[in-house]
């Protein structure tokens, strides 16, 4: 293996992280729009299921954790934050 296919590989893997990074974004970007078109605030747990898809488990967290300091009583908020907890790592 030369420089040119290590540096192929690299590339390629750039490239990927990028395409999904923006498919990331657009998912939240399209939660969030919707939501405000609809006048209705943004499901945390449809934003954290994005988040999932991606393989993004703290940031999934983060969203519905969130949540809970917003409305600690959400209990659909909560149970999803305890089973994405009690996953394997």
């Amino acid at each position: 293996m030369d420089i040119n296919e290590v540096a192929d590989g690299w590339l390629g893997i750039g490239v990927v992280g990028l395409i999904v990074g923006c498919l990331l974004g657009l998912g939240i970007v399209l939660i969030h729009g919707y939501a405000r078109r609809k006048g209705i605030p943004p499901d945390p747990i449809a934003e954290a299921q994005v988040f999932l898809a991606y393989g993004r488990p703290t940031q999934a967290e983060a969203v519905l954790q969130q949540a809970l300091e917003r409305n600690p009583d959400n209990a659909a908020v909560r149970a999803k934050l305890t089973a994405l907890q009690a996953r394997p790592h």
